[in-house]
């Protein structure tokens, strides 16, 4: 399934949770006892904030195999806005079985850093952010983060971003802030292809 949600007024915002006001957010594919079923789509867009609370978010496979989800989050497209997601995010292919990791596309407009990591708050993923391929087999999937503001973007550790694959190509990984910095510790990102030939 798809569920799209845009608010573009300059004051805008958008908040993903469980409170009166917020939205419940469902797209998933297949069910528990299914063989198979894709994950959904999912594209948010606000003309200021963005707040997600990923337990109020659900996108995946559910079955044995299916590819992740595809997941757009767009803040700040009137004006300055930040995205902040409370918790680790994926769109990861079924965990057991066949299928490509999905897609994670993050755009911000702020001054302050995109921050990947357990500390984050306000702007950033509070966890980490992945589109592995399936348990079985398939290919890594693509995590774009673009943040048109000043702040940059950062993340505490590389392996806090994996798009990796069990047993195919792996993924795309794009981190672009063009008016700030990109800052990562030491260490390789992880986009790497797994299995035989």
């Amino acid at each position: 399934g798809t569920v799209s949600i845009a608010s573009s007024g300059s004051s805008s915002d958008l908040t993903v949770g469980n409170a009166a006001t917020n939205f419940i957010v469902s797209a998933t594919g297949g069910s528990g006892a299914s063989a198979a079923g894709n994950g959904g789509t999912v594209s948010l867009s606000a003309g200021r904030n963005i707040v997600i609370e990923p337990g109020q978010l659900t996108a995946g496979p559910l079955g044995t195999n299916g590819n992740g989800a595809s997941l757009a989050f767009t803040a700040g497209t009137a004006g300055s806005g930040t995205l902040f997601v409370n918790g680790s995010l994926a769109a990861d292919a079924a965990g057991v079985g066949i299928g490509s990791g999905g897609s994670i596309a993050a755009t911000m407009n702020s001054a302050s850093i995109f921050d990947i990591s357990a500390g984050a708050t306000t702007n950033g993923i509070k966890g980490t952010v992945s589109t592995v391929g399936g348990g079985t087999s398939g290919n890594g999937g693509n995590i774009t983060i673009t943040n048109n503001g000043t702040g940059g973007i950062g993340a505490t550790a590389p392996t806090n971003i994996s798009v990796t694959a069990t047993s195919g190509a792996g993924g795309n990984i794009t981190l672009s802030s063009p008016t700030g910095p990109v800052s990562i510790p030491g260490g390789n990102l992880n986009a790497n292809a797994a299995g035989a030939g």
